[in-house]
């Protein structure tokens, strides 16, 4: 189970992952666990994607918990992507931007993704993730939950 692994791994990541999951941590929690973390990240790369990330999510706000992502289709079009449609009953008509936070455990990396699509209709989104990862959806926050 992957997130075994993680828990034994990155012990805290596992679980502020999982307080997203259970409700217990909002957006405004999370990104100061990601300053945190960047502050104590000694790989200069690794800090300005955090930190990237960090400016990205401050107008964001949770969609759904994290998932472990693992059961993919290799794209035909890109060797390294992996397609999936992936089924998000919370997505409602007035979700703009909608997106997936993604965490990699093997090189320990946070980033943002653009789906594919969005079919607010049929609440699905097709995604093409590089690797096997940890997602949640984020979508922009309504102003009255806007963190300022």
């Amino acid at each position: 189970d992957g997130f075994k692994e993680l828990k034994e791994e990155y012990p805290e990541i596992a679980e502020v992952l999982q307080k997203v999951g259970e409700g217990k941590m909002d957006m405004k929690e999370f990104i100061d666990f990601l300053k945190t973390l960047a502050t104590e990240e000694k790989d200069e790369t690794r800090k300005a994607k955090l930190e990237d990330v960090i400016e990205k999510l401050e107008k964001k706000e949770f969609v759904t918990g994290f998932v472990h992502f693992d059961k993919a289709v290799k794209s035909a079009e890109d060797e390294d992507k992996y397609e999936v449609d992936l089924s998000v009953p919370s997505i409602t008509d007035e979700m703009e931007n909608i997106q997936l936070l993604c965490y990699n455990k093997e090189k320990n990396e946070w980033s943002i993704a653009e789906p594919i699509s969005v079919d607010k209709k049929n609440k699905t989104i097709k995604v093409a993730l590089e690797d096997l990862c940890y997602f949640a959806i984020i979508a922009d926050a309504k102003e009255e939950n806007t963190t300022k």
